[in-house]
């Protein structure tokens, strides 16, 4: 703790947290000597294990966000990270594999809980997380995985540097200016640059070479001292997409990057990647243009050209805004205009400018009760006490301050994260809302397009999950006979909440047909049965859900049919008043016997102008689903003396109630 407290103070006095990492070095692991180690944690208890177990012979450095993070893997030698997954402000495996694209040769260990070890399966499983620790962690495991971590990374890049200095050997000019920084693990920052440029230029050549005519290439000289390999076939594409993918390449050779909007670099690699998504030309293309992009801010900003380099990373970040080295460039950003605000102000002090450095203290106490409520979520409401409204009494107070400047940029950056969550939960009036806030604050209106794309790409998502959802509730609920009850969990209800959300209306129109015909199932039978007030309740149903005209028409006239009948059959009748001339036991149910279940069923049926007994229907029962079909099946066996009027056989309606005893 002793060690990490001087790094504090040391970063208060303005250093980074890697200019003092000869102080954290301390017995221990010893592997792959010289190799540094980054470490993105707040926890004490992790920090103060990895002080105890790393060795001297590797500087730590402690990054307690992002952005300190990258710059300490661009400005040192750290070849391996540790992640805490508790200070990750973003998802960690989203984090994890843009650290890893952005630096191939870190190697990367994390710890967490087993909620992390999930979310990162596929990368651990992939080697792109080489190792996970379970919190809290043990000294001894700690010390493990950091020497397997350092001796991998001491193996790959030993490796790496053979092959680099061969490359190197055989490309690299006779002379080569003395670099005036250092890039990602050490290397000189223009060499990286440079090593861009020629990537740059080696795939517009091969993109070139590709698209001439077969007997072109085929007379391109080779070399006898590099003879050529058999290339992986590259997916085909049709000759409008290989237009434009040749006319990005020369854009971004001429250094036409971001402009004009429609034959820029950025505009035509988008529309090859619109045209054929999986292109990688296009995708590494778009990452050449970042690279020239922050290589120009870069350059900008060591002129002293603040509002160039600003702009450069402004376009660099629309690109591809996940980048690291994004990050970095806009730490060294803010860090010039902060010397250069320091040296603004001690020209005021010296021209007795005692109003301006007024104001500029009470825009800083602004700017406080701003972070205040920021952090307290108060962004937007209430009206004379949040974040917005003291940043904007800030800006009145010292528009041209540099640390107003930043506050904003926090400000819109926090804007448009609440308006990404508020797309993740597909909240659209939540989204307006925080897009309205940024627009009124200066986002670009290209980034908050981009989030309107994604919300209405996640009401689609959201939609047409919650459209297969209903209609398998349709499907299950006509499969158990469950129409119209409960009735806000039955078929009926599911479907009409289907056709409310389906916008296209094709899955409900696929639904109507099974549906409605259950229904009409239903009236056919309550027909059958004599129940023509039921039957007319299913036909109803049934033309609410769409079924076809000539289908009800003929069951209308069913159910007309049945209730003449009903009229001449007179009143229902009990089956006790009619003089029964054969009886069948009904059987009782076996699984109801050896559960000694006891209950009843109420028939309705008719006797015949013979005797028979014909359009049984069940009118209730109890226990329901029981003993249903032994009574009817038994009924139907009985005989009965034909009904008189008038000295003719008719037709009689009777009820009917068989008990079932288990005694």
């Amino acid at each position: 703790m002793q060690n990490r407290q001087s790094n504090v103070a040391a970063m208060d006095r303005g250093l980074r947290p890697g200019d003092v990492t000869d102080e954290l070095r301390l017995p221990g692991a010893g592997l792959g000597a010289g190799i540094g180690l980054a470490v993105l944690s707040v926890d004490n208890v992790l920090l103060d294990t990895i002080e105890e177990v790393v060795s001297a012979d590797h500087a730590i450095s402690i990054a307690q966000n992002e952005v300190e993070l990258a710059d300490l893997i661009l400005s040192t030698s750290c070849g391996v990270a540790l992640l805490d997954a508790a200070a990750v402000p973003a998802e960690l495996e989203r984090f994890t594999a843009r650290l890893r694209a952005q630096f191939p040769d870190l190697v990367l260990i994390v710890a967490g809980g087993s909620e992390h070890q999930s979310a990162l399966a596929a990368q651990i499983a992939g080697s792109e997380v080489y190792r996970f620790l379970h919190k809290p962690v043990s000294a001894q495991r700690i010390r493990a995985f950091v020497d397997a971590a350092l001796r991998r990374h001491a193996e790959e890049h030993a490796l790496n540097v053979t092959v680099e200095a061969d490359a190197a050997a055989r490309a690299a000019p006779a002379t080569v200016a003395a670099p005036a920084s250092r890039g990602p693990q050490g290397l000189p920052r223009s060499w990286v640059y440079a090593a861009t440029a020629i990537a740059a230029l080696a795939i517009a050549a091969w993109a070139v070479l590709r698209d001439k005519p077969a007997d072109t290439a085929a007379t391109a000289p080779t070399s006898a001292a590099n003879p050529a390999t058999p290339a992986t076939p590259a997916p085909l594409l049709d000759a409008e997409t290989r237009r434009r993918l040749a006319a990005a390449d020369k854009a971004l050779l001429e250094g036409r990057l971001m402009m004009p909007a429609d034959t820029s670099a950025v505009a035509l690699y988008r529309q090859v990647l619109a045209r054929v998504p999986t292109d990688a030309r296009a995708a590494a293309g778009l990452d050449n243009v970042v690279a020239a992009l922050l290589t120009q801010s870069e350059q900008s900003l060591a002129a002293g050209r603040l509002d160039e380099a600003t702009r450069a990373l402004d376009s660099a970040r629309l690109v591809r805004p996940d980048n690291v080295r994004i990050a970095y460039v806009q730490a060294q950003l803010g860090k010039e205009r902060e010397r250069e605000s320091l040296t603004r102000t001690r020209s005021a002090t010296t021209m007795g400018d005692a109003q301006r450095l007024l104001l500029e203290s009470q825009s800083a106490d602004s700017l406080k009760l701003m972070e205040q409520r920021l952090r307290s979520g108060a962004l937007l409401e209430p009206a004379g006490d949040s974040a917005r409204f003291h940043l904007e009494r800030a800006r009145s107070l010292a528009p041209l301050s540099v640390d107003v400047e930043r506050a904003t940029n926090a400000f819109r950056q926090r804007l448009m994260s609440e308006a990404r969550g508020a797309i993740g939960r597909t909240d659209a009036a939540a989204t307006g809302r925080w897009l309205r806030a940024a627009a009124d604050n200066g986002v670009p209106a290209v980034e908050l397009d981009a989030l309107r794309a994604q919300l209405a790409a996640a009401e689609s998502n959201s939609r047409s999950s919650e459209v297969a959802r209903l209609a398998a509730l349709v499907a299950q609920r006509i499969a158990q006979n469950r129409l119209i009850e409960p009735a806000d969990d039955s078929a009926r209800s599911y479907y009409k909440a289907l056709r409310a959300t389906d916008g296209s209306g094709l899955t409900a129109e696929s639904l109507k047909q099974p549906l409605g015909k259950a229904m009409l199932a239903e009236a056919r039978t309550a027909v059958n049965a004599g129940d023509t007030d039921a039957a007319s309740r299913w036909i109803a149903e049934a033309e609410l859900v769409g079924v076809a005209a000539g289908e009800l028409a003929t069951l209308r006239s069913d159910v007309e049919l049945a209730r003449g009948r009903q009229q001449q059959q007179g009143p229902v009748v009990g089956a006790g008043s009619l003089k029964r001339v054969r009886f069948v036991e009904p059987a009782y149910p076996r699984a109801a016997r050896a559960k000694s279940i006891s209950g009843w069923v109420d028939l309705e049926f008719t006797v015949t102008a013979n005797g028979l007994v014909d359009a049984i229907g069940v009118v209730g029962a109890e226990p329901a689903g029981v003993f249903e079909n032994s009574a009817v099946e038994a009924l139907g066996k009985w005989r009965f003396e034909p009904v008189r009027r008038d000295g003719s056989a008719v037709e009689q309606r009777a009820r009917l109630r068989l008990r079932f005893s288990a005694d």
